[in-house]
């Protein structure tokens, strides 16, 4: 029978970090919720002020740290659960079954995660003759640009 936790750190920590996710997730969600009642002039001076702080040095990094904290903490949690998983499962095999099992969970993990880079990212289209230019997409004129302006402000 497999103990319930071996290595209680990752779990407590795990835990730890669930927590603050989701006590930062509300904190957010009650400061967006009061701000839906303001307009745009406010937003813009609101913003504006953060952005002339001493601590961000003229860009919103602080405001996206910020923003980004409660999907970064489940996703450590998760990380830290996930090793948890692996530490309780692994734990207790020989040595050589240990390496043929991290081998193949490790391919079912790269594998899947390769695929889904390559799906995202393709590799952008090269040209047979490189002397030869890069082909420019043809600009729509000026006067057509008016034309198509002027219909779709009369819709």
């Amino acid at each position: 029978m497999m103990p319930l936790s071996s290595f209680p750190a990752f779990s407590s920590s795990s835990l730890l970090l669930c927590i603050l996710g989701v006590v930062t997730a509300l904190f957010l969600m009650q400061e967006q919720r009061r701000l839906l009642s303001e307009n745009a002039i406010t937003a813009a001076v609101r913003l504006d002020n953060s952005n002339a702080s001493y601590l961000s040095h003229g860009r919103f990094r602080p405001i996206a740290i910020i923003h980004s904290l409660p999907q970064a903490m489940f996703t450590w949690a998760l990380f830290l659960f996930a090793m948890q998983g692996f530490w309780m499962i692994f734990a207790s095999l020989p040595l050589p079954m240990l390496l043929a099992t991290f081998l193949s969970v490790a391919t079912a993990l790269v594998v899947p995660c390769g695929g889904i880079w390559k799906a995202l990212h393709p590799r952008p289209k090269t040209f047979q003759n490189p002397a030869q230019p890069v082909p420019i997409p043809s600009l729509i004129p000026a006067v057509d640009q008016i034309e198509n302006f002027t219909a779709n402000a009369n819709i």
